[in-house]
């Protein structure tokens, strides 16, 4: 199977993280979705796309990491930190590039690190146990934010996210896919 993927990619890194905590092989195959790149078989110019070996093409990181997983059933709460998770991803993504373009809308971008933040102060009063998807999605998510929005400084007000993170972060899946810009 071929991933198509960006090294800063969150959602990503999500599906490198499930791959490798179910012993699923992934060849990786690196994409510029924003040039005109033939490598990216995603009509939605998206990453990460899987293809599998029967040519079959899957968008969407929660679809991937699904069947990456073996598509067997998993709970509700899983579930839920995953989106949530990727909302943060949404959020900072789209951040990232509103300030990469330089047009950026300041109203917007109070918007998106209001919805990151309380999202991050909504997790912090959670505990966790396990390592399911939504686990990988929140590593990814808090990483992310370190990468490219340090000026949050996420940690400062967020101390057992921070101590799960540091835990977690010896995890093998997770020290194999740390960003690599």
């Amino acid at each position: 199977m071929k991933l198509y993927s960006s090294p800063t990619s969150p959602f990503v890194r999500k599906c490198r993280i499930v791959a490798l905590e179910h012993g699923v092989p992934l060849s990786l195959v690196r994409t510029n979705i924003l040039g005109n790149d033939a490598a990216q078989p995603n009509p939605l110019l998206m990453i990460p796309s899987l293809e599998m070996d029967d040519g079959m093409l899957i968008a969407d990181s929660r679809v991937i990491c699904h069947v990456l997983s073996g598509g067997g059933p998993r709970s509700l709460q899983d579930r839920v930190l995953e989106a949530v998770a990727d909302g943060i991803c949404d959020r900072a993504v789209a951040r990232m590039f509103a300030d990469r373009s330089g047009n950026a809308d300041p109203d917007m971008q109070a918007r998106h690190v209001r919805a990151i933040n309380g999202t991050l102060d909504h997790l912090e009063a959670q505990t966790r146990g396990g390592f399911g998807i939504g686990d990988a999605a929140l590593v990814c998510a808090l990483t992310y934010l370190d990468m490219r929005h340090a000026d949050l400084d996420w940690r400062a007000a967020r101390p057992q996210l921070a101590t799960w993170l540091a835990e977690i972060s010896e995890r093998p899946s997770v020290a194999q896919t740390e960003y690599a810009p």
